[in-house]
């Protein structure tokens, strides 16, 4: 018989034990519920503050697209109304020149190669060395129409 009770005792405690347990796991998933419900109003909070961003970026690239267009035609203008802009297209006209002088050069040279070519206007010529330079020249880097004339 005190077999029976100390069985009964234990079974007893046991169950108190997983009835608590039970309740303590509801309360947890309770509050997990919470939670989520929680974290799921903050993420339809955040995802309508998204749109509203979005929306008001494309309203700032539409209200700023004619500007940017306008200020870059101006950019633009500027630029190839500079000096830089105007000696690099006249180191890429030389350069090109040169490249298409040599070309028609050797083509020359390969359908007559008994032709002798005198002039080379990329080599340095002797007479040329005997001609006085004044070594302090100012450098003048103005175009052609922009030199005044001296007599």
């Amino acid at each position: 018989a005190a077999n029976k009770e100390l069985k009964a005792s234990v079974s007893q405690e046991l169950a108190a034990a997983a009835e608590w347990r039970a309740k303590e796991l509801e309360a947890e998933i309770e509050r997990m519920r919470t939670e989520l419900e929680s974290l799921r109003s903050q993420r339809g909070e955040l995802e309508q503050e998204v749109r509203l961003l979005h929306s008001n970026l494309d309203e700032a690239r539409n209200d700023q697209a004619p500007e940017l267009k306008v200020e870059g035609q101006k950019s633009v203008a500027a630029y190839k109304g500079s000096r830089g802009f105007e000696s690099s297209l006249k180191k890429i006209w030389r350069v090109s020149y040169e490249f298409g002088y040599r070309v028609a050069l050797e083509q020359l040279r390969g359908k007559h190669p008994d032709i002798m070519i005198e002039v080379d206007p990329f080599a340095k010529c002797p007479e040329d060395a005997n001609v006085e330079m004044d070594l302090d020249q100012p450098f003048d880097d103005g175009t052609p129409s922009e030199k005044q004339l001296t007599p």
